[in-house]
């Protein structure tokens, strides 16, 4: 895989400014990432057994199925979307801090929005 191959997936997966640039990202992001590293590669190692030639220029059945079995690692379903918290939520949960949503820091919420967003936690559009 080369180094521009790597970017252009950084940037599928968000890991990657258009300019190349890394940005801080969360489990998320670096899931995505790594999961298109990972088909890449698979794509890769998939194609080897199919195009290696074993009998007078013949491909066999054997490294079809191998292929195949390769490409199928990646099956698997994609983790859950995590959601923010709702405002109820984030309300209830400064009232079991601090005994009262009101007398919770004034800046919490805005505080709690920062580190959903740190581990790419987002509204879905």
């Amino acid at each position: 895989m080369t180094r521009d191959e790597i970017i252009e997936m950084g940037k599928k997966a968000g890991v990657f400014t258009e300019a190349g640039y890394c940005t801080t990202v969360g489990i998320e992001v670096a899931e995505r990432f790594a999961a298109l590293v990972a088909a890449a590669e698979r794509a890769a190692c998939a194609k080897v057994c199919e195009d290696y030639e074993w009998v007078s220029g013949h491909r066999l059945p054997s490294n079809v199925a191998m292929a195949a079995a390769i490409r199928a690692r990646g099956t698997h379903p994609a983790p859950a979307q995590r959601k923010p918290l709702t405002d109820e939520q984030l309300a209830e949960l400064m009232m079991k801090t601090w005994g009262c949503s009101s007398i919770a820091p004034r800046h919490a919420p805005e505080f709690a929005r920062a580190i959903e967003a740190a581990h790419g936690i987002k509204e879905q559009a």
